[in-house]
């Protein structure tokens, strides 16, 4: 496990690059330094740095991590698959949806989708969601 030093120093080296093209890797170290202490059992510091690589090595070809995004979500799509067939995976389906869960955030930025867009078009999911789930229900009590 690194001191704090050599986190601050990782802390100053990532908010050196490219602000816009980094600011996901240094939102996720912020997160990593204040769960610091707790017990966590997922360690965010191997998120921070597969992160930041992948956002450096692709800062001008988003190509690569919309390629890693589609990875990462069929890699769920198996876990899903595998816990539909019986395989007791919970440890697995987390590990691939907090995947996914990153690479959403960096789908957001790729394609510059601030938050309050987002979370706009998350309300009008659910809403939609609620309503389809509303009709299914009024439908089937209709046919008993």
């Amino acid at each position: 496990m690194p001191t704090k030093e050599e986190i601050e120093k990782m802390r100053i080296e990532i908010k050196k690059r490219n602000q816009k093209e980094c600011s996901k890797a240094y939102k996720i170290l912020n997160c990593y330094i204040q769960s610091r202490g707790k017990d966590k059992d997922i360690d965010l510091l191997n998120v921070i740095i597969e992160q930041t690589e992948i956002l450096n090595e692709s800062m001008y070809d988003t190509r690569i991590q919309r390629v890693i995004c589609m990875e990462e979500m069929a890699e769920l799509q198996k876990e899903i698959s595998k816990n539909l067939r019986g395989k007791q995976n919970r440890e697995e389906l987390i590990k691939e949806m907090a995947d996914v869960y990153i690479c959403l955030e960096n789908l957001k930025h790729i394609f510059e989708v601030d938050d309050e867009e987002f979370e706009n078009k998350i309300r009008e999911k659910v809403d939609r969601n609620a309503e389809n789930a509303y009709k299914q229900w009024i439908m089937s009590n209709l046919n008993v």
